[in-house]
């Protein structure tokens, strides 16, 4: 797992340093993380994942794409999201929240989108 951060701090093309910053963690304990000397905790990963859009699979199994940059705009808002101070990631994954929620429930009210075919309604 440990080749795998490293692997994706380079990816990023960002010292050391600069990843441990983001992460709000000292850069020794990063490099310990980054060499295989201490284990990475769960915590440390979901940590690595929000901060830079990683894949969880990825990071401790190497499957799957590194980054989860596959939807139209996803880099984009991911970039804007790390530009973001972290109160105001916060406000923004809360409101992201309140949206699917009342988009999830917009749809679960919405009449079967089928016709008599079996076919969708285009």
């Amino acid at each position: 797992m440990h080749k795998r951060i490293k692997e994706l701090r380079k990816y990023l093309d960002l010292t050391q340093d600069e990843f441990a910053k983001k992460l709000g963690i000292k850069r020794g304990t990063y490099t310990m993380f980054e060499i295989g000397r201490n284990p990475i905790s769960e915590a440390y990963i979901n940590l690595i994942c929000r901060t830079f859009g990683a894949s969880e699979e990825w990071i401790r199994t190497g499957n799957g794409p590194m980054i989860w940059d596959d939807a139209p705009g996803s880099g984009e808002l991911l970039d804007i999201y790390r530009a973001l101070l972290p109160k105001n990631r916060k406000r923004l994954l809360n409101h992201s929240k309140d949206m699917l929620e009342m988009q999830n429930e917009a749809m679960s009210k919405k009449p079967d989108l089928e016709n008599a075919t079996g076919q969708p309604n285009v």
